[in-house]
């Protein structure tokens, strides 16, 4: 476990940043800030990402395959930008 989550969630959630031009986002992480369950848009509940909300943030680019490894997510809210591809599962 790595800042209140496991490695595997950390590491799908990095994977989305680069993938779809984090730090053009409207609101963007702050990789240096070590908790990212208090990240813009990232909803955590015992120890898991359960909901991402980053709708019309300007995301652009494409959905990663890590994304998949965020296996606790419940809802996945990523309208209103410039992203393509399917949402892996």
């Amino acid at each position: 476990t790595v800042n209140q989550l496991p490695q595997m969630e950390c590491e799908a959630l990095i994977a989305l940043y680069n993938s779809t031009d984090g730090p053009e986002w409207l609101d963007s992480w702050p990789l240096t800030y070590p908790y990212p369950c208090n990240w813009y848009g990232v909803y955590c509940f015992s120890g898991h990402v359960r909901r991402l909300a980053l709708y019309q943030n300007d995301l652009g680019g494409s959905i990663p395959a890590e994304l998949a490894n965020l296996v606790n997510l419940e809802s996945l809210i990523l309208s209103e930008n410039y992203i393509s591809g399917a949402i892996p599962i």
